[in-house]
């Protein structure tokens, strides 16, 4: 349970940065 939270974590972050990419 926790490592597939660290996954998704991980998901959310790299999602985060293409969206302050795309908004630069």
């Amino acid at each position: 349970m926790h490592s597939s939270f660290c996954v998704v974590l991980l998901d959310v972050v790299q999602l985060l940065k293409l969206n302050k990419e795309i908004n630069k």
